[in-house]
């Protein structure tokens, strides 16, 4: 007990102290167009003060004139910051300066925190079938999930204005804005593009979803680029599983044999 009633006495004095330092203390000043950040470097040459600022916050490039005599710090900070939107904190020999309307920025900062919601949903196919696996992606972010087996999905977001992109393998990919709900069902239409288009095979058209086999094409540029007299001489070597044989080196006679995938049949056929 005597032990934490000298402490008790030890902080009051202390107290005590700090508010006769500020309350005693006079300053006097005399600067003419001088930067806010001089005249704080002047206090604290005169005397224990010391200042505690952010010169982002704070203008202290701003020139002042002041003119003080025997001034308690109050009534000098009171005079430098008048017309500012500053605030002075004196506790004991440290002053702190901020702007006055810090505790309601950070007000508005606190209710403006995104609320976290979790949002839900099933995706299916344009027939109702579940889709297992596809990716669900916050739009703008890495964060996202898959569904499970039954087309299910479940995924925490920090936004409820943001946007979910859905995207599976052999669909189309698909968007949706949340806007507060928290529960999205999402259909995949089929990606089909480019099944329709038509391509050239060696006995007429074909469209790209009926031919079974590969097809391969060559460039005019590049046949144009080989400096031969004849087509089949340019294809050489540019159509996987074409083979172009050259029979002979005898000048005129450069047809080549050609034939497509090799040997099929008994024969050569």
């Amino acid at each position: 007990m005597r032990i934490s009633g000298f402490l008790f006495i030890i902080c009051v004095f202390q107290v005590l102290a700090g508010r006769s330092y500020s309350q005693s203390t006079k300053l006097s000043l005399n600067l003419n167009q001088a930067k806010i950040s001089q005249v704080l470097n002047e206090i604290e040459n005169q005397s224990e003060f010391y200042f505690l600022y952010n010169h982002k916050l704070i203008d202290v490039d701003r020139k002042v004139d002041i003119d003080v005599k025997n001034k308690r710090i109050k009534d000098i900070l009171t005079n430098l910051f008048a017309g500012e939107d500053v605030n002075c904190l004196v506790m004991d020999r440290q002053i702190v300066l901020s702007p006055k309307d810090v505790t309601k920025t950070v007000s508005i900062a606190k209710d403006r925190q995104p609320q976290e919601i979790v949002v839900t949903g099933k995706v299916t196919d344009e027939n109702g079938n579940t889709l297992p696996g596809v990716n669900i992606v916050i739009k703008g972010t890495i964060t996202g999930t898959i569904s499970d087996v039954n087309g299910s999905y479940s995924i925490l977001v920090d936004d409820p204005d943001a946007t979910l992109v859905f995207s599976f393998i052999g669909f189309r990919t698909q968007e949706a804005e949340i806007a507060g709900r928290a529960a999205i069902d999402i259909t995949l239409a089929l990606d089909v593009i480019g099944l329709e288009e038509v391509v050239a095979i060696g006995y007429g058209t074909q469209k790209k979803i009926n031919v079974i086999g590969s097809v391969t094409s060559v460039h005019s540029e590049e046949l144009t680029s080989a400096p031969v007299s004849r087509v089949s001489n340019a294809l050489a070597g540019r159509l996987p599983g074409g083979i172009f044989m050259q029979g002979s080196g005898e000048p005129g006679n450069d047809v080549p044999v050609i034939r497509i995938r090799g040997s099929s049949t008994l024969g050569e056929n």
